[in-house]
Formats: C-alpha cells, sequence, structure tokens
C-alpha cells in the first residue's frame, strides 16, 4: 500500500521561496516581509514566518529590524553544493573537480551538464 505524505503550506512556501531566491528573483540584499510576502503569495503570514524562519536556519536570509534580508548563495556554496551531489551521483567526478582548481569548473560545466544529462537519460 502506498503512503502519502503530506507537505504543510510552510513547507510549501519554503521551497517556492528557496527557489525564488536561488534562481534569483530576489537579489542578494534586498528585503523581505512577512506582508509583502503574505500579499504576494496569498497566504497567512504564519506559513511565511515558519519559512522564513528556516531560510534563516539555512543561512539564505538573515534578520534585521526591517525584515529578512537576502543573502542567497555565493559562488563558492554552489560549488560546494554541486561536488557533494556529484560526489554521491558519481565518485568519478567528484574526484576530477577536486583535482582541479575552483576556477578550472566554469570551463568543464557545460561538458559536465552534457554528461550528467546523457548519463540520466
Amino acid at each position: 500500500m502506498m503512503q502519502h505524505k503530506t507537505v504543510s503550506l510552510a513547507d510549501q512556501v519554503f521551497e517556492h521561496l528557496e527557489t525564488d531566491i536561488l534562481s534569483g528573483k530576489y537579489a542578494r540584499g534586498e528585503i523581505l516581509t512577512e506582508s509583502k510576502l503574505s500579499a504576494e503569495l496569498g497566504v497567512s503570514r504564519t506559513p511565511i514566518r515558519e519559512a522564513l524562519r528556516r531560510l534563516e536556519q539555512e543561512h539564505i536570509i538573515e534578520e534585521s529590524g526591517k525584515g529578512s534580508i537576502v543573502i542567497g548563495i555565493t559562488e563558492n556554496d554552489l560549488i560546494d553544493i554541486f561536488l557533494i551531489r556529484e560526489k554521491r551521483k558519481c565518485p568519478f567526478l567528484f574526484h576530477l573537480f577536486h583535482a582541479f582548481h575552483w576556477r578550472k569548473i566554469d570551463f568543464l560545466m557545460s561538458d559536465i551538464c552534457f554528461y550528467s544529462s546523457s548519463v540520466a537519460n
């Protein structure tokens, strides 16, 4: 029998905001307020507040007196995330990246994206 997991509204808001921040919809340094997000997403402030707390725990935003400031993620954060994912998927790629200086990764990104997509298919 298949079990269905319910996703809370706060979890949905968290995922939505995380995606928006990481995709650049909200720029680094932009101030997000509960009332602005509540109106934008059409939900009450309670799930917004919970989602903002989680984003702060993930160090994607930080609280200020005026609202939550978008920190986003740095280039080094992206590299770390990519390396962790690739280490799990393909240890060879992890060791390849580890052998190169991180700046050289930019030149390899298109090849790796192609390789990853061809392996997935």
